[in-house]
């Protein structure tokens, strides 16, 4: 009974071994331009639904500034999202019997919305701010640019 427990062990792992090890290799994925256009972001020519699918360009080119510029764009969404604690909370007390006049509760709920749009705008410029440092290094100056070019020599 214990050679056969130990024979279906060792056979499963025979089989397992290949394929975790073949699970931990690494990819090596091109980097492809980000294009914007207003809010919207696409990569490699493919809208993407949501800006934190940028996490995985901006952060793998290990650039400081394209990863700092991705991180300022979490935190300041974070923030956006937890302004609307405050007026969350003085909508709850209502029924505990604490008085919250209409007014404080309109004045809170502008407040958070200034606040929190702001803070979106801010968000997205700094990811923008991001991709185009992202889009300089991965294509990098190129005078294949189409556009007005002027030359002169002296």
């Amino acid at each position: 009974m214990r050679k056969i427990r130990f024979l279906l062990l060792f056979t499963g792992a025979l089989v397992a071994l290949p394929q975790l090890a073949i699970s931990q290799r690494n990819k090596t994925i091109e980097l492809k331009p980000v294009y914007n256009r207003g809010f919207t972001f696409y990569y490699d020519l493919k809208k993407l639904r949501t800006p934190y699918a940028l996490q995985l360009p901006l952060l793998s080119l290990g650039d400081d500034e394209a990863t700092r510029r991705y991180l300022n764009f979490e935190r300041l969404k974070y923030v956006s999202g937890l302004v609307w604690i405050a007026p969350t909370i003085m909508l709850l007390n209502i029924d505990s019997g604490s008085f919250v006049s209409a007014q404080q509760f309109s004045l809170v709920l502008l407040g958070a919305l200034a606040v929190n749009l702001t803070c979106n705008l801010l968000a997205h410029r700094q990811l923008k701010k991001g991709v185009e440092r992202y889009n300089i290094i991965i294509v990098g100056p190129s005078s294949q640019i189409a556009g007005l070019r002027v030359s002169y020599k002296f």
